[in-house]
């Protein structure tokens, strides 16, 4: 999957750091270095193995590291890089994907932005969200609540999923989007 990862430039010589990111990805990377962030993009599947990348990097050069890496495909990127522009200035030291920043950052000044590119092209809507989780994540309670049937509440919530990468099912996944919804 192409990736892109926006961190913030706190380093003395970035070359170092990108030196060692090419040893452990590999050399197919493209790098657009900015006064206050470098982008670096690369083929790579697993978030977990880049977050663990970042914190090798970080342990071997004793430095801090600010990271966002992309967690959606190609076609919602442009926007998701948008966002990590401004967003990359809030986050802490750490690696981060969507679902990290969201829970790292209480106050995030960009909620309708961030809610429209995980909502885009799913099928769902904000009140199908907040009507769910105000049904206790219950399908059947959410289903006499939308009148609507048990199997097409798990069907939209399936589907949801397997486009967001949000699964509504889970307590966690479903407040961070009803927090985006219900909190001005």
């Amino acid at each position: 999957m192409k990736r892109f990862t926006i961190i913030r430039n706190n380093f003395e010589r970035p070359s170092l750091f990108l030196d060692l990111f090419k040893g452990m990805i590999g050399p197919r990377i493209q790098v657009e270095e900015y006064e206050t962030y470098l982008i670096l993009y690369y083929e790579y599947e697993s978030l977990e193995d880049i977050h663990s990348i970042f914190l090798s990097i970080a342990t071997e050069l004793m430095i801090d590291i600010v990271a966002y890496t992309s967690y959606y495909e190609d076609k919602k990127q442009k926007e998701e890089l948008r966002i990590a522009k401004t967003w990359i200035k809030e986050l802490k030291n750490g690696s981060y994907d969507l679902k990290k920043a969201l829970l790292e950052t209480g106050n995030c000044l960009y909620k309708k932005e961030i809610l429209n590119l995980i909502l885009d092209g799913t099928g769902i809507d904000e009140e199908f969200i907040r009507k769910f989780a105000e049904a206790d994540l219950n399908v059947t309670k959410a289903s006499q609540t939308m009148f609507a049937h048990r199997n097409t509440i798990s069907y939209k919530l399936d589907r949801f999923y397997e486009i967001s990468g949000f699964d509504l099912r889970k307590f966690q996944d479903c407040y961070m989007l009803y927090q985006l919804i219900v909190v001005k």
